[in-house]
């Protein structure tokens, strides 16, 4: 890839992109990768960590700063490429070490386009961070009832990701009941659950790095019509994006597709973010299956499909599950997590 953008070397200091190519779990190292050496500096804190993490890199340990080692080691070359999700600060600071002669070009993408497809190792990876989080969810829906407070399930529900294995919780839980799951993002409040209440709840572990991401919308006892039928209008979406998944199909064409069955529906004024997004290290990372989203869809990758329907001051749903594109379609990795749930206590 660096040959394609007639780069010399890459200059990775986002931890993610770090831990991605060399297995380095630590912070504060910078990595540079070149077709000559592909280095890690890093700092005497984790040397031992680095020893026993990594083995595809050299590695160098220094107690100065690894900007200017990068620096130092990049001089020899011409073009230099540095993330550009780094501070305009941290490229100041390499180019102040730097001759004239080596141009430094900000690029975006490059690991991260790599990440999107995964491997099976890290496939399998995510397939045990769902099974975890079925498992959380599953022992801590009995919690779920009326008169039980919005924080009180989602403490079980962390801590159950917890003892079923998990490294911790993917990302900051969301569970809102009632008007408040009109709030896509809503976290946990004190409020208690009612009869009647829809309760949507979006939860995720994480699992060697890599990340789960669910989103059930529970219902406790009856519920008006039009909630049963925002259901299964938000159901309906689901499937049919999920039926079209495959090679060679662009992100993009899935979102409509959604859209379009939302819209048949009355309910696309409604549907207010894009229909989902790629799982791995990160919770959230490429690709995005959003409007304008020309991606192309490749084996490996691993998505969510999340339509979401928001009355504002009245309720949500949102149905979230987690597929890897493969060969002839999709599999689909939260199956085993029970989609239609309604609580009778």
């Amino acid at each position: 890839m660096l040959d394609q953008r007639k780069l010399d070397a890459l200059i990775v200091v986002s931890p993610v992109n770090i831990r991605y190519i060399s297995g380095f779990t630590g912070t504060g190292a910078v990595a540079l990768v070149s077709g000559e050496r592909v280095v890690l500096i890093t700092n005497p804190l984790h040397a031992e960590q680095a020893e026993s993490e990594v083995s595809s890199f050299e590695v160098l340990v220094c107690e100065s700063n690894p900007i200017k080692i990068a620096a130092d080691l990049v001089s020899p070359y011409g073009r230099v490429a540095i993330e550009d999700s780094v501070s305009v600060g941290l490229i100041k600071e390499l180019t102040s070490h730097l001759s004239g002669k080596v141009h430094v070009a900000p690029v975006e993408g490059i690991i991260e386009e790599m990440r999107s497809v995964k491997d099976k190792s890290e496939v399998d990876c995510i397939k045990e961070a769902v099974n975890i989080s079925a498992r959380a969810f599953a022992e801590s829906l009995s919690t779920l009832r009326s008169g039980c407070s919005e924080r009180e399930f989602a403490s079980e529900l962390i801590r159950g990701t917890i003892i079923s294995g998990a490294q911790g919780v993917a990302f900051d839980l969301v569970v809102a009941s009632g008007a408040r799951t009109s709030l896509p993002h809503a976290t946990f409040t004190d409020r208690k659950f009612k009869t009647g209440d829809v309760v949507v709840v979006d939860f995720g572990a994480v699992y060697k790095g890599y990340c789960s991401d669910v989103t059930r919308t529970v219902l406790i006892g009856d519920s008006p019509k039009k909630v049963d039928e925002t259901f299964e209008a938000v159901t309906l979406a689901l499937n049919t994006a999920i039926e079209n998944v495959k090679p060679g199909i662009e992100a993009e064409a899935l979102y409509d597709l959604a859209r379009e069955v939302l819209h048949e529906a009355g309910l696309v004024k409604h549907f207010i973010h894009s229909l989902g997004h790629g799982v791995g290290l990160e919770v959230h990372e490429r690709p995005s299956l959003s409007k304008g989203s020309k991606t192309v869809l490749y084996e490996g990758m691993v998505l969510t499909i999340e339509p979401g329907v928001y009355f504002k001051g009245k309720f949500g749903v949102r149905i979230e599950e987690m597929v890897v594109v493969t060969e002839g379609g999709c599999e689909i990795l939260t199956k085993e997590i029970e989609r239609n749930i309604r609580i009778w206590r």
